[in-house]
């Protein structure tokens, strides 16, 4: 079959105006090949039947790239955590579990599966619009922009990776698939549709997700701000040394910034300017001490996490004291893209403000500081916090 009858037959098959969309999509890795001299467009198969066969195709490879994705993080944020800290008494208390969004869909998956389908790619569409729109501080762009631009904004903002825009993009073109494609040529059954479902929730973990800090109010604020004064003041506050010497000077600022009005999203999109790092990083794999090119947007991200939520532990802990409280319960503000096994420890529990108080930075600062400290965060990265004992 010639390039000309492929297209023919797939257009055939296939309802306008996503013949292009999927022309382009399923044909990308060949398009690719020919522009680079690689050879001749494969051989493909797209009438009743090869629709369904391309779907299950990119399907898996849209899932398989997430999972990827995923493994190259947790690979470079292990790199940075440390050993895995010992944790004080603390007991547990009980914390709801993660539902699935396969799970979640099933019954509907069953009734209508292309129903299924896209309310899965609805989920991660709106989690994409919410996280753009909260570093750009424009709520508009949450209904005003096609699915494509936010993506864009999103990677030139730094706000998600390029690799995570063309698997995203894969997603889409799936669920316009479904959308689109009449009964006869694209036969989803509830198997499909669940196996999309967990395709999606393993793509949501890419999109960087803002903290659900429950007291993040003027009072606690005032608190986090007291505490961040107070290590400043010290003489010997804790810095990156990720940073350059431009981000070392700015980042007290940027810092008291995001704490006054701001909250993780804001700082790490300041923070997000190649002068305020160093290039290049360091790491040790396999006993192999590496480098690489700095991911400025990851690495803006994850410092931006951390120290705000540093502090945001650090203000309502000094804030419970004061009103009263004895103990803090710690619970999971944002999904991750994994767990650490620190992070995993303590879930759910509750434990000593004392502890709690005593435990800041306490594994990497002052230096050398004490890796198998108990501490919240427990690491680089980490989106575990504290509230209220309920």
């Amino acid at each position: 079959m010639s390039t000309l009858e492929f297209v023919a037959a797939l257009v055939d098959s296939l309802a306008w105006p996503v013949v292009v969309l999927v022309i382009v999509w399923l044909l990308r890795s060949q398009i690719r090949g020919v522009l680079k001299g690689a050879g001749p467009l494969r051989r493909v198969k797209a009438g009743p039947g090869g629709v369904e066969a391309e779907w299950d195709r990119k399907l898996s490879e849209v899932g398989l790239e997430a999972l990827e994705a995923m493994r190259e993080t947790r690979t470079e944020a292990i790199e940075e955590s440390g050993a895995k800290r010992e944790l004080p008494p603390g007991r547990p208390a009980v914390e709801a579990a993660r539902v699935l969004l396969a799970e979640e869909l099933a019954e509907e998956a069953m009734i209508s599966p292309r129903a299924a389908v896209l309310e899965a790619f609805s989920r991660v569409d709106r989690q994409l619009r919410s996280r753009v729109a909260a570093a750009l501080g424009d709520p508009s762009i949450i209904t005003r922009w096609p699915t494509r631009r936010v993506l864009e904004v999103g990677a030139s903002q730094g706000i998600i990776s390029r690799e995570a825009v063309e698997i995203i993009e894969g997603l889409t073109v799936l669920r316009n698939l479904a959308a689109h494609t009449p009964g006869d040529k694209l036969r989803l059954d509830a198997e499909r549709a669940l196996d999309y479902a967990a395709t999606a929730d393993r793509v949501s973990r890419l999109i960087p997700m803002e903290m659900d800090f429950e007291e993040l109010d003027g009072t606690t604020r005032d608190w986090m701000l007291r505490q961040f004064e107070a290590e400043e003041a010290s003489g010997n506050p804790s810095r990156s040394k990720a940073l350059s010497p431009a981000g070392l000077d700015a980042f007290p600022d940027l810092m008291r910034n995001a704490i006054r009005t701001g909250n993780e999203v804001s700082l790490a999109a300041d923070l997000n300017r190649p002068d305020y790092w160093d290039p290049t990083e360091t790491y040790v794999r396999n006993g192999v001490t590496r480098e690489r090119k700095r991911n400025i947007a990851q690495a803006a991200q994850r410092l931006a996490l951390t120290e705000f939520n540093t502090w945001y532990v650090a203000g309502l802990a000094h804030r419970l004291v004061d009103e009263g409280e004895t103990e803090g319960q710690v619970y999971r503000a944002a999904e991750p893209k994994f767990e650490h096994a620190s992070c995993s420890t303590h879930e759910g529990r509750v434990y000593s403000l004392a502890d709690i108080i005593a435990g800041h930075r306490a594994g990497y600062w002052p230096e050398p500081g004490d890796p198998d400290r108990f501490s919240i965060p427990a690491g680089p990265g980490c989106h575990h916090t504290i509230r209220r004992v309920r």
